[in-house]
């Protein structure tokens, strides 16, 4: 809560039309308090332009927000805004990064069965 109070104050006292940059707000605060604050941000103090760098998908997710996908290749960097409700493009970047689905869900395959565990694990 500390920190969060830190950078709400410093967002206050910067100039109307500042361009803010926060670097991984998701480190010191919860999922609820991260849905929160991007509200608050664009609710309160929405003259500001503001790029968030993150790995949290509260914040991605967040309505009205926009993705930057940076790619360099052979020396050349190359910018494309990402439609967030585009889940091919979302995965394209998850593969960019070397993400596999354990990185994302806590496991790369699920395993339904209708058996009960007792019939499975003699």
């Amino acid at each position: 809560l500390k920190q969060l109070i830190i950078m709400l104050s410093a967002i206050l006292n910067s100039e109307n039309d500042a361009v803010i940059l926060i670097d991984e707000p998701e480190i010191h605060l919860h999922a609820e308090w991260q849905r929160r604050l991007i509200s608050y941000l664009k609710r309160t103090i929405s003259e500001r332009q503001y790029f968030i760098a993150t790995h949290s998908s509260h914040i991605i997710n967040a309505e009205g927000t926009n993705i930057f996908h940076f790619l360099n290749s052979t020396g050349n960097v190359h910018m494309k805004i990402i439609d967030t409700k585009n889940t091919s493009e979302l995965f394209k970047i998850c593969q960019d990064l070397g993400c596999r689905a354990s990185d994302l869900f806590q496991a790369n395959s699920k395993c339904h069965s209708e058996r009960r565990a007792a019939e499975l694990c003699p």
